[in-house]
């Protein structure tokens, strides 16, 4: 599976605002900071046939957009990522539990695949070394 790291046109912005509308997508994290999160001239990451990408989660702060959570658009399918640390490689697959093993499985092989790609801060350009950034799958905390 090929990723490519891309900005994000304004036809690409409708498709996203579109499919954020779609079954469980961030829709309402759109609707109330979708033109600070586009202003920002954010990259995905997209696979060479469309139909799957990454893009950070459009979650505004005091500080700015937070880097801790990610969307990745799968086959008509959301699924929510969170960052356990801002600068950690290890991501939780919200509701994980309830994704078959196969699929999980494809998901996390797609994610690796795209983090590639996006790199780490979402600039195509790896970690903070240059290196390509790869994610550690870890389970959902009980705590939070």
């Amino acid at each position: 599976m090929k990723f490519t790291f891309e900005k994000i046109s304004d036809e690409d912005k409708e498709r996203i605002i579109a499919d954020a509308n779609k079954g469980n997508g961030p829709a309402v994290e759109f609707a109330k900071y979708g033109d600070t999160y586009f202003y920002e001239d954010p990259g995905w990451a997209v696979d060479r046939w469309r139909t799957s990408y990454l893009i950070r989660a459009p979650l505004c702060t005091t500080s700015g957009t937070s880097q801790r959570f990610y969307y990745l658009f799968s086959e008509g399918e959301w699924y929510k990522l969170e960052r356990r640390t801002m600068f950690s490689n290890q991501f939780v697959i919200r509701g994980q539990e309830q994704v078959r093993p196969n699929l999980l499985s494809h998901l996390k092989e797609q994610l690796t695949a795209a983090f590639a790609a996006y790199g780490d801060m979402g600039d195509g350009k790896g970690d903070h070394f240059g290196a390509t950034f790869l994610p550690v799958f870890v389970l959902e905390s009980k705590r939070r």
